[in-house]
C-alpha cells in the first residue's frame, strides 16, 4: 500500500483545492460563505475518502462516497458558473481536474469490483 499523497487521484483533488481556493475567495459575497464553503468541504472530504479508500481493507464503501462526492463537486461548480459566482475562465482551468478526479475515482472502483 501505497501513501495516499503518492497516488494520482490524491494529487489531482488536493491540485483542485489548492486552485479553488482564490476562486472562492473572489467569489460575490453571498456565495462566498454557502456554495464556496460547501466546495472547499467536499474538496476536503473528497481528500479524507481517498486516504480512507487506500488505507481501507475493504475499499468498495469509500470509494461510493467518493463518486457520490464527485457528483456533488460536479454539480457545485456549475451552479457557480450558472450564478456567475464562478467564470467560465477558471471552471475551464479546473474542468480536466474535475473530469479527471471521477475517471480515476470510477477506474479505482472497477478494479477493486475486478478483485472482489
Amino acid at each position: 500500500m501505497s501513501l495516499s499523497e503518492d497516488t494520482s487521484i490524491y494529487r489531482i483533488a488536493y491540485r483542485l483545492l489548492i486552485l479553488s481556493q482564490p476562486i472562492v475567495s473572489q467569489m460575490p459575497r453571498t456565495y462566498r460563505f454557502d456554495l464556496g464553503q460547501r466546495i472547499t468541504n467536499t474538496l476536503l472530504d473528497v481528500l479524507t475518502l481517498i486516504i480512507e479508500a487506500n488505507r481501507a481493507q475493504d475499499k468498495r464503501q469509500p470509494l461510493y462516497q467518493l463518486k457520490i462526492k464527485h457528483e456533488v463537486l460536479q454539480m457545485l461548480y456549475n451552479v457557480g458558473v450558472d450564478v456567475q459566482a464562478i467564470s467560465r475562465k477558471h471552471f475551464a482551468t479546473l474542468l480536466p481536474l474535475i473530469d479527471s478526479l471521477g475517471k480515476q475515482a470510477t477506474g479505482w472502483s472497477k478494479s477493486v469490483e475486478k478483485i472482489k
